[in-house]
């Protein structure tokens, strides 16, 4: 179950539960029944949809974690262009800019 479904059937679903669906027929429930049936199963949704949110919040960190790494790429691509135009002749500072250069081509293809 994703976010959504978690969250609709803690707000709806587990509330108003009225069976208890099997291969083998249902088993309908009371007052009594339908209260167990939210006890146990409500802590584990609440479970599920917490870790659902870390999910979403981890993701969101490492987005912002790769946006920070490629600016930061493009920050040296244009220190090493700079160099450059100082000292055209250095050879490892060249090799430098096309390995960032490398590097960003493969993270936009991301």
């Amino acid at each position: 179950m994703n976010e959504q479904e978690l969250s609709y059937a803690l707000a709806k679903q587990l509330p108003r539960a009225h069976t208890i669906e099997s291969d083998y027929g249902s088993i309908p429930l009371d007052d009594e029944l339908r209260e167990a049936v939210e006890a146990a199963l409500r802590p584990i949704i609440e479970r599920r949809l917490a870790e659902a949110d870390t999910g979403e919040e981890k993701i969101m960190e490492l987005n912002e974690a790769f946006d920070v790494a490629v600016n930061a790429l493009y920050d040296l691509q244009e220190a090493i262009e700079h160099k450059l135009e100082v000292d055209a002749k250095d050879e490892g500072w060249r090799q430098r800019l096309g390995e960032v250069s490398a590097m960003l081509v493969v993270l936009n293809g991301i």
